[in-house]
């Protein structure tokens, strides 16, 4: 059994955070059938998996490697819920996590979404706008899938990526596993960058009726956006300097890299910095002169009483697998669910504003219905009716 388990995962996130580590793992527990928060929007959710290689270029991590493959996965709204209910994590992957955390592999294995696998999407005259997402470092694309299905349920095509030799463990079709190399996090970044880009060129050959069946014409390309969990937001951020065609982004509690975060590194596109305690411009000096680069629509917002972990799935499970969930992570002291439910909505209004240009007052001021919400930099009063 590998050595590395679910709480170095997410010391491996941490690491780009700057926090602190978490104690060792705790023991099994006992709880089967997790269940992550529901969708809030109107659309039942499709999802399908898509092995890619790209053959440009051989693995930036793993050189011995010719080529560089991806498992990412496609999540969107469906006309109608046939097929099976997707697991949050394929099979094998899903017990390696658990076994290797102290924890009965059907744990994992048991979660569901709210996905249905190869359900056929809804056809709309001119696409669906898109958003990726990419993990913290270390993490798996289904640290993520609360928010990311809501997005698809919701009306957005949203592609999560799996990071092959930085995510801790990814299944490839057939059951092959390749697991994290522990890469040096400058060195991730840029490969995770370069990831992005190979994403969506291929993306545009999904859209013309290549690779998966299904989905022609039903990309709007010329609406993508990009969010990610700590090394994910700060890949959404040098993405975007990059030059590759993101018109809006947004950094979920991560520092952020050069080249972003070097001086002067401007950026026109609209970016939301959703943080927890430990990522101000106070604080973080990445997030300051980030800010200080950004030249379009901005905002940076503060979740009261939220750690790092708590910008993933993993608290949610965790509290239902009956272990405590802060010897596995950065956890604070808001409750798993609320975070994800203020994720959830802010995202969302992110998205909607920037890609559907749907004006979302939530993003103007704060709000009586998210109080553990603040705006930094602001000086507006709440309103009762956001």
């Amino acid at each position: 059994m590998r050595t590395v388990n679910l709480a170095l995962v997410l010391v491996l996130t941490l690491a780009s955070a700057a926090a602190t580590p978490p104690a060792p793992a705790a023991a099994a527990g006992t709880a089967v059938g997790a269940a992550l928060p529901a969708p809030t929007g109107p659309h039942p959710v499709g999802t399908v998996a898509v092995h890619l290689i790209d053959d440009s270029r051989p693995d930036p991590l793993e050189p011995s490697r010719p080529v560089r493959e991806l498992m990412v996965q496609l999540w969107y709204p469906a006309s109608r819920p046939t097929g099976p209910v997707a697991a949050f994590m394929p099979h094998e992957a899903a017990g390696e996590v658990a076994t290797a955390s102290q924890l009965a592999p059907e744990l994992m294995r048991t979660v569901r979404t709210a996905g249905h696998e190869g359900a056929p999407i809804r056809r709309r005259h001119r696409g669906h706008p898109v958003v990726l997402y990419s993990p913290g470092l270390g993490n798996p694309r289904a640290f993520g899938t609360t928010v990311v299905q809501d997005l698809a349920s919701r009306g957005f095509v949203v592609v999560a990526i799996d990071h092959t030799f930085d995510a801790y463990v990814v299944q490839f079709p057939g059951g092959r596993l390749e697991h994290t190399v522990q890469p040096d996090r400058f060195l991730a970044q840029r490969t995770r960058v370069a990831d992005v880009g190979f994403v969506l060129a291929e993306l545009a050959r999904i859209n013309a009726g290549h690779i998966v069946a299904g989905f022609d014409g039903q990309l709007d390309l010329t609406r993508t956006g990009m969010f990610g969990h700590s090394a994910g937001g700060s890949t959404a951020a040098n993405a975007i300097l990059a030059g590759q065609p993101i018109k809006s982004g947004l950094n979920l509690d991560g520092s952020v890299l050069p080249p972003a975060s070097d001086a002067g590194a401007l950026t026109c596109r609209p970016f939301l910095q959703l943080g927890g305690a430990y990522h101000t411009r106070a604080l973080d000096p990445t997030w300051a002169t980030y800010w200080a680069n950004l030249r379009g629509w901005r905002r940076e917002l503060h979740v009261d009483d939220a750690g790092h972990s708590d910008f993933s799935d993993l608290g949610v499970l965790l509290d239902q697998f009956g272990v405590d969930r802060h010897l596995y992570g950065h956890f604070g002291a808001i409750e798993p669910a609320r975070a994800l439910a203020i994720q959830q909505a802010y995202v969302w209004a992110f998205f909607a504003q920037t890609l559907s240009n749907a004006r979302q007052p939530l993003l103007d001021r704060p709000s009586a219905a998210f109080p553990e919400v603040t705006f930094e930099g602001l000086n507006v009063a709440a309103s009762p009716t956001l």
